[in-house]
């Protein structure tokens, strides 16, 4: 009987942990740059661009397709 093949543990970051680390991109005249943004901001921040009448679509989420390189 062939053996199973050992899978290394995941440690990729699990996006449902409310602790992780936000960052998000602002565009300077010099290039994109990251910055890092309090968790409890960005929560807030999106909560309120949901509710919000002019909410961005879904061409204009960065999150939509990963795969794609932009």
């Amino acid at each position: 009987m062939p053996r199973r093949r050992q899978l290394p543990p995941d440690n990729r970051p699990d996006w449902r942990d409310p602790n992780m680390p936000c960052y998000r991109n602002y565009r300077f005249g010099n290039g994109i740059v990251q910055e890092f943004v309090d968790p409890e901001y960005e929560r807030r921040y999106r909560s309120h661009m949901i509710s919000s009448a002019d909410q961005p679509g879904w061409r204009n989420d960065p999150t939509y397709n990963l795969r794609k390189p932009r």
